[in-house]
């Protein structure tokens, strides 16, 4: 298989990452001669260097070893806001209705309770989005889950909760557990990824394919993994298979952005 427009998806990378480095450098602006990337707001190349990821690497991810763990990760991504999280502190002791009461004073007095980077949703279910998140993340304890050898195996339990079965957010734990022992251990942490409707229409592109192509799984993960190597060889990055799910996202965004589209979010890096 070749990727006829895989220069798109390198480019990208590149200058995604002159951009970040140039921003923790406190680099004079332009951080990048990419006008898409000075304009617009995309993710990093690799999720360990977002804002949210590294406050939860400090404070959160030390706590692996609590048996409360997984469904605080999850927790913290339905939430997904540092200031929220704080507040909260972490859930060693799992305590519903207290975490509720602190969660919704910050709502009630007007503050961001809810990081907008991801769509979080009741699922049409009447009532409150704060008690339906909470709810979300105690039945992922009652899960009991323990370190296994395979993040598969996991993602699939995970989607077994309500709310988590599109499978989405449910990856998202995944790419934070990922990171802790003993789950750095498993056996598919460089490959495993679990296609999203971004990263679809990203391999698409660089395809040179209609955008809405569908792909099997299995071999949507076989793409990602041949484009590791691609991606290694052309930029010096090893990148696991969930960065590269990312990327193939974040590029579908700039393919568009350079069609004429517009991004939802500004960025200043000019």
């Amino acid at each position: 298989m070749t990727f006829p427009k895989l220069h798109y998806l390198v480019k990208w990378i590149q200058k995604r990452e002159e951009a970040r480095r140039g921003y923790e450098t406190r680099a004079k602006k332009p951080w990048t001669d990419d006008p898409v990337i000075q304009s617009y707001r995309f993710c990093n190349v690799q999720r360990q260097h977002d804002k949210v990821t590294k406050w939860l690497n400090e404070n959160w991810y030390p706590n692996w070893g609590n048996e409360n763990f997984p469904a605080a990760i999850t927790l913290a991504r339905l939430f997904n806001q540092p200031r929220t999280l704080e507040a909260i502190g972490y859930p060693g002791c799992w305590d519903l209705d207290r975490m509720h009461d602190v969660v919704q004073k910050r709502f009630d007095k007007g503050e961001k309770v809810f990081n907008a980077a991801y769509i979080v949703s009741a699922n049409g279910k009447p009532g409150s989005k704060i008690k339906y998140v909470l709810r979300m993340a105690d039945d992922v304890r009652r899960l009991g889950l323990l370190p296994t050898n395979s993040l598969k195996a996991v993602y699939d339990k995970l989607r077994t909760v309500e709310g988590l079965g599109k499978g989405f957010l449910a990856g998202q734990v995944i790419a934070d557990l990922k990171y802790t022992q003993p789950w750095v251990k498993a056996i598919d942490w460089w490959t495993w990824c679990s296609p999203g409707p971004g990263s679809l229409r990203g391999l698409n592109r660089i395809c040179d394919q209609d955008p809405d192509t569908r792909w099997a799984e299995r071999t949507f993960v076989l793409y990602v993994g041949m484009l590791r190597t691609l991606i290694e060889q052309e930029t010096k990055l090893q990148l696991h298979a969930q960065d590269v799910q990312n990327c193939l996202c974040e590029v579908d965004k700039y393919m568009r952005a350079l069609e004429g589209g517009r991004p939802k979010q500004l960025y200043p890096g000019r």
